[in-house]
């Protein structure tokens, strides 16, 4: 796609060269010498021809954001993306000026992000082949959970004299100028909580949603009816009867452990209360039993639900929930733990009860099961 450019000129250095080339045209007027003529006459074109080049180049010159390890990323690893500028042309230029805007979005709010300037050579390329390339890599390392992102907001060529600057627009790049990675907790395994603290946090539901359970029974088979469900046809029924014939299931009950996350106030407390979560989580979804993970959100849905049923489950569920900065998964209320209570009975007051994780009475981070008002904590000092 070609670049929208807008040109801007540096009137200190124009005036610079206007001043060089009328002081060498009266150098010519008073010595007459034709090495002067042939010098103010190369003054005066090659202004121009400068000009024209690095507006070819700014319409030209490509700039992408490259993350070399995307995945499996934990706090403490070296990130240290590049940032690239091609040339497919065979001039170039000394300068391309890159804004750059990067910020945790867990932790870090819009208004927030990190803004900076980068410099990089316009290289030209040498054959066919192989265009120009010139690259920075940054120096930086995760040292927090949440979803990274590093965006170029801004693009800024030189030509090769630097009378005029090239703003290049990037409303239509975004895919190219800007990339985003996950940062989740060290995977260092957890306990199961007790059995009693399990079933205050079991919840009796129609149908799992857990892959590849079906807690439904067929009863009957009758004609295809549009509307019905690709997957309750009994193919080899329907093949034998030269017609679409589905089954009829009743549903029958399974279970659900029902999960509640509550961040803090305090960010350092809410990235204890993400991580030991995240790892608690990623223990329990190897077992059998589904897990219903519900947080809320200052969203249109209030409370957003995820089925856990892999400790890859719990990777998506946990990216998804640290793209939004931490607040938005506060209620309102001056203690989030009752505050959220109330939110949950409202929404599910069929809800028995659940596990909640967050921060303990005590000042520990743990899980506690809470049913009628009755709190049983199991934490693990902060």
């Amino acid at each position: 796609m070609k670049n929208k450019i807008r040109a801007v000129p540096r009137p200190f250095r124009i005036l610079g060269y206007l001043f060089l080339i009328l002081s060498m045209a009266a150098m010519y007027v008073f010595f007459r010498s034709y090495l002067l003529l042939f010098i103010v006459v190369f003054l005066s074109v090659v202004p121009w021809l400068s000009v024209l080049v690095g507006y070819i180049i700014a319409k030209k010159v490509r700039f992408y954001v490259r993350i070399t390890n995307e995945q499996n990323i934990i706090p403490g690893d070296d990130i240290s993306p590049y940032i690239e500028v091609y040339d497919p042309l065979y001039i170039g230029s000394l300068d391309i000026r890159l804004t750059l805007e990067a910020g945790n979005k867990f932790f870090t709010k819009k208004e927030e992000n990190e803004s900076f300037d980068i410099s990089l050579p316009v290289i030209a390329r040498k054959n066919r082949k192989t265009e120009g390339r010139s690259f920075i890599r940054l120096p930086l390392t995760a040292t927090l959970i949440g979803v990274y992102g590093i965006c170029i907001t801004g693009v800024c060529v030189q030509d090769p004299f630097g009378l005029v600057k090239y703003r290049i627009d990037m409303r239509d790049k975004k895919d190219e100028i800007q990339k985003e990675f996950c940062v989740l907790p060290k995977s260092i395994g957890g306990k199961l909580p007790d059995s009693e603290t399990i079933s205050v946090g079991m919840t009796e539901v129609e149908e799992s949603a857990k892959r590849g359970n079906d807690f439904s029974e067929v009863t009957d088979i009758r004609e295809y009816i549009p509307g019905d469900r690709i997957r309750d046809i009994h193919w080899k029924v329907s093949a034998r009867m030269q017609e679409w014939m589905v089954k009829v299931r009743t549903q029958m009950a399974g279970m659900e452990l029902s999960v509640v996350l509550t961040p803090e106030y305090d960010e350092k407390t809410t990235e204890y209360i993400m991580t030991y979560a995240y790892q608690q989580l990623r223990e329990w979804s190897l077992y059998e039993s589904d897990i219903r993970l519900l947080i809320y959100t200052s969203g249109p849905e209030t409370v957003q639900r995820y089925m856990l049923s892999a400790p890859s489950d719990v990777d998506d569920a946990f990216k998804n929930i640290m793209s939004e900065h931490y607040t938005t998964h506060l209620p309102k209320g001056g203690d989030p733990s009752q505050a959220m209570d109330g939110i949950i009975r409202n929404l599910y007051p069929f809800m028995g009860g659940y596990i909640r994780f967050g921060l303990m009475e005590d000042g520990t981070i743990g899980f506690e099961a809470v049913e009628d008002s009755v709190v049983c904590s199991k934490g693990v000092s902060v």
